[in-house]
């Protein structure tokens, strides 16, 4: 009985071991198509909206929309990363300045992007010579809280003044595309609604024109 029992629980064990490798599998691939997908749009933007590529007398408004918004993302992200450099400098975590390029690199990338570079810092504060749980924790937290006021309060005023958007129209905006289309849809949520507003602004419809002026002013003010 003892033999059948062991290998029974071996079985199992293998059994479990397999599936749960399986899905760390299937997570991790799709993480990387999601990724991969972001930086490719992103990319492609940047080499699509660049002035030289286009002649000087074709003007698109959506091309400037794209621009302004890339200008603006930029923006915030370089004022998120100042703060989290100076955050970091105040904690005396080491390689401030590789965190900071990190940060400024993942923060195009919402979500995920914050949360690697937000756990980026840790495994060095664990193995500094006053490396505690706590001072872990510590910076985890700061980080967190940084990330999180920028991305509620800084970056809605950056992209609504220089998109002419409402600041509610962008977070709902992030909020729909992501849920659409995960980590390229938060990517590319406000150039989106932005064309999409654009498009709304050239119909000649009553209907059209409150929509647009929905998105202009949501609370109806």
């Amino acid at each position: 009985m003892k033999p059948d029992s062991s290998s029974l629980d071996l079985g199992k064990i293998a059994s479990e071991l397999k599936s749960f490798m399986l899905d760390a599998t299937n997570s991790l691939l799709a993480f990387a198509e999601g990724a991969a997908l972001c930086i490719l749009m992103f990319v492609f933007c940047l080499i699509a909206m660049l002035p030289e590529i286009h002649k000087e007398g074709n003007k698109s408004p959506v091309k400037a929309l794209v621009q302004r918004y890339l200008a603006c993302k930029t923006l915030s992200s370089f004022i998120v990363t100042v703060f989290v450099m100076i955050a970091l400098h105040i904690m005396k975590v080491p390689l401030v300045a590789v965190f900071g390029a990190l940060t400024f690199v993942m923060n195009f990338i919402p979500n995920l992007g914050s949360l690697v570079a937000i756990l980026a810092p840790v495994p060095f504060v664990w193995l500094g010579e006053d490396g505690t749980l706590a001072r872990c924790i510590l910076v985890v937290v700061v980080q967190l809280l940084v990330h999180n006021f920028a991305g509620s309060t800084i970056e809605p005023q950056i992209m609504s003044q220089g998109l002419d958007m409402h600041p509610l129209t962008i977070v709902v905006a992030l909020l729909f595309w992501s849920s659409v289309w995960g980590i390229a849809g938060a990517i590319l949520s406000v150039p989106i609604t932005c064309v999409f507003r654009l498009w709304l602004g050239q119909i000649d419809d009553s209907r059209a024109r409150k929509v647009y002026a929905l998105f202009d002013s949501p609370l109806g003010s």
